[in-house]
């Protein structure tokens, strides 16, 4: 997760410590209008971090230092760094991700999908902004 702060009016979230921009859709921009200047914290799930961007949408490129592979047959659990978070885990098809140099060790590049991120507040239970249920907490 990333420990960011949507910053810009034109629907952009943008890290604070630079480096992120990831585009808002129009669908949740109203609901994170409220939001400008505040952190949030943005989860992508790890079966969500793509080796080669979704057709038809402008994914999110990040560029990861690969840590640890963990083969797992089909798949694979790849754990990995960025410069604005230590613990980012992935789970790749294992033949795509070894095509795309997801090995330990290795500068790669991973893409996000926009529409499938959730925001949450910050905190070890931080409520789910992506949500509309009032019982949308994030698990510690």
């Amino acid at each position: 997760m990333f420990k960011e702060g949507i910053r810009s009016p034109d629907g952009r979230l943008t890290a604070v410590e630079g480096g992120l921009k990831l585009p808002i859709l129009p669908q949740q921009l109203a609901r994170f209008s409220g939001l400008s200047g505040r952190q949030v914290v943005l989860g992508v799930r790890p079966e969500h971090l793509l080796v080669r961007p979704p057709d038809g949408v402008a994914a999110v490129p990040l560029l990861l230092s690969v840590k640890v592979v963990e083969p797992l047959g089909y798949d694979m659990d790849v754990y990995m760094s960025s410069n604005l978070n230590e613990h980012i885990v992935a789970r790749l098809e294992a033949s795509a991700a070894i095509g795309a140099g997801f090995q330990p060790d290795a500068r790669v590049t991973a893409y996000v999908d926009p529409r499938k991120v959730h925001f949450f507040e910050p905190g070890d239970a931080g409520m789910n902004l992506s949500q509309t249920s009032e019982i949308a907490h994030a698990v510690a």
